[in-house]
């Protein structure tokens, strides 16, 4: 699946909803980066998990696309990420 098409195909749905809904999506995206990374710390340590570095790429690409402000996802998300 190409990420781009993607990404704008969930921000269309999201634009039919409350702009809350949009916040909540990015809020839980950006939990699910924090739970994979805190639990593959946990494990491994050192190196980033496929799941975290693709969801990280798709919130970029989201706020890209969106042109949500970048200070949502600083937010949520520590920024060593």
């Amino acid at each position: 699946i190409d990420g781009g098409p993607l990404v704008v195909g969930v921000i269309t749905v999201l634009k039919q909803f409350h702009s809350s809904h949009t916040t909540q999506f990015v809020g839980y995206l950006a939990q699910y980066v924090n739970v994979c990374v805190s639990a593959e710390s946990t494990a491994k340590g050192g190196t980033l998990p496929t799941q975290a570095i693709l969801a990280l790429l798709f919130l970029e690409q989201f706020c890209s696309f969106s042109k949500m402000s970048r200070k949502v996802v600083d937010s949520l998300v520590p920024a060593y990420l």
